[in-house]
């Protein structure tokens, strides 16, 4: 009876897991469609100086670095980073910030 028991549970959890997961939606979005439009116009364009980037966007909260060969630092705003090979812009990244993070942060 035991036997039984245990193979029917085994087939309805199959079961049941199999429709679970074949109603569930996957929803895939590119790297490069993340983050807000508007915030990657704002970010520093590759080539500028550090000058530039600074006289734009003000002294970074933070610096990195330099660190190895060629020298690359980075700076830490607010909602992006920047990264300088010596002294010229990379590469800017924007930061990911939880969507409830964002809106406290909005609110304050």
């Amino acid at each position: 009876m035991k036997p039984k028991i245990l193979m029917f549970s085994f087939i309805y959890l199959l079961c049941t897991g199999a429709v679970n997961s074949a109603l569930a939606e996957e929803i895939v979005i590119g790297i490069g469609q993340q983050g807000s439009t508007s915030l990657k116009q704002q970010m520093p364009s590759r080539g500028l100086s550090r000058q530039e980037v600074s006289a734009q966007y003000g002294e970074p909260l933070s610096r990195t670095g330099p660190t190895g060969n060629p020298p690359i630092e980075t700076w830490h705003y607010d909602f992006f980073s920047v990264y300088f090979e010596s002294n010229t812009v990379i590469h800017s990244v924007i930061k990911h910030v939880r969507s409830d993070q964002g809106q406290e942060q909005s609110a304050q």
